[in-house]
């Protein structure tokens, strides 16, 4: 009756037994949601459409009058309704992002044949759409759409392009993540790949790069970290925070597993956090769990150029959709983390300790002179960092790290 369209095949069918189970709720309480039309066709609604033509119900059609993005529309319809991991978010993205660059052909286009007119004025003329609320790249929207950083959702273009469907097959199908698809083609005969430091990265061992904290990032793997302990550091003016602290995290979040955590240990500055809270709300894959801080010894007390020197510093704690829920019943450690932790190593080792096993991988972009990647190192954890620092690089070798690349 009705052809489906493109955007509305961004999600695959339900298989055998999800579409009988619909099949029988249309039979008992009739269907419920009516069928979405644009341009005539099916934007959203194939799996209803095919459960009432089996069920013997006359479905109900719905014909949208206007639609900034088709694709936008399917994916945000359909996104919360399904219960996808981070990888095969980061794999529709992938497929919106095709779509959006077609949307956006179709624009030009448009324009092109009716210069003067605004787009998208008269609905009836067919694929006219209206221009796109928020200016920028395909990826960036279908990043934002999906909530996956652009690191993983390069990844997952990567995959899709790469000419192996049973790579992005197994990915939607969420039996296999995005970063070992991504690593399966470049390992490809094909293709020479270097296997990254991560992956040679010996346990126990501390390393330690000297470069900014993106460069640093852009070498991990994606979904390769287990936890991240970090001092980001502000070097701009507070009107800026925002916007640094959003980029920032957007750049941290990338390597990290949705299984992980993220510790950031910054100053009270009321300016600072405000920004980096507002910045951890923003990340669809992680949980902001709450506001910790943690205590140094000594008195408050005015200084040059402060009104008082802080004695404090404040720790905010995001977990991973998929991280367990910490378990220290029985342990001595099990109240507080700022108890008995005079240094910032004390206190990473503690975080460490509570949240990671032997093996895994603790990286900090922002390392300063070393102490969280020692830390990490003396409990059997691979640990790397970077530090854009000479005197910090320096220092950190001579404490025990060691010089990578």
């Amino acid at each position: 009756m009705f052809e489906p369209h493109p955007a509305s095949e961004l999600f695959p069918l339900m298989d055998d037994v999800g579409l009988a189970a619909l099949i029988r709720d249309i039979k008992a309480n009739g269907l419920q949601e009516p069928i979405v039309l644009w341009e005539g066709r099916i934007l959203d609604g194939r799996n209803r459409l095919k459960a009432c033509e089996r069920a013997g119900v006359e479905p109900r059609f719905r014909e949208l009058v206007t639609c900034d993005s088709p694709t936008a529309a399917v994916v945000s319809a359909n996104l919360f309704r399904r219960h996808l991991s981070v990888s095969q978010r980061a794999m529709l993205g992938a497929l919106a992002k095709r779509e959006f660059a077609k949307e956006a052909m179709q624009r030009q286009e448009a324009s092109r044949a009716r210069p003067g007119q605004k787009i998208g004025s008269s609905p009836n003329e067919g694929a006219i759409f209206p221009p796109p609320s928020k200016p920028g790249k395909s990826r960036d929207h279908a990043a934002e759409l999906v909530g996956t950083s652009s690191r993983t959702l390069d990844a997952a273009s990567h995959v899709l392009e790469s000419g192996a469907p049973e790579l992005s097959d197994a990915v939607r199908a969420g039996k296999m993540s995005v970063s070992r698809a991504a690593r399966l083609v470049a390992e490809s005969p094909s293709v020479e790949h270097e296997p990254s430091t991560s992956e040679r990265l010996p346990e126990a061992e501390a390393r330690i790069r000297r470069c900014d904290p993106k460069a640093f990032l852009d070498t991990v793997r994606i979904e390769t970290a287990d936890l991240l302990i970090s001092r980001p550091t502000f070097d701009t003016t507070p009107e800026h925070y925002a916007a640094h602290a959003q980029y920032w995290l957007g750049e941290a979040v990338a390597p990290m597993k949705y299984t992980s955590r993220i510790f950031l240990v910054c100053e009270p500055d009321i300016d600072m956090v405000h920004a980096l809270a507002a910045a951890c709300l923003l990340q669809a894959q992680f949980k902001c769990c709450h506001v910790m801080t943690w205590s140094q010894s000594g008195p408050a007390r005015g200084t040059p150029g402060y009104d008082y020197r802080p004695q404090h510093k404040v720790i905010l704690h995001l977990r991973g959709l998929d991280a367990p829920v910490l378990d220290a019943k029985g342990s001595r450690e099990a109240t507080t983390i700022h108890r008995d932790c005079p240094t910032i190593e004390a206190l990473a080792e503690r975080l460490i300790r509570h949240t990671t096993k032997p093996g895994d991988l603790v990286i900090d972009p922002c390392a300063e002179r070393g102490e969280i990647l020692l830390a990490a190192a003396r409990l059997g954890r691979r640990a790397l960092g970077a530090t854009l620092s000479d005197a910090c690089f320096n220092a950190a070798v001579r404490a025990g790290c060691i010089a990578d690349g």
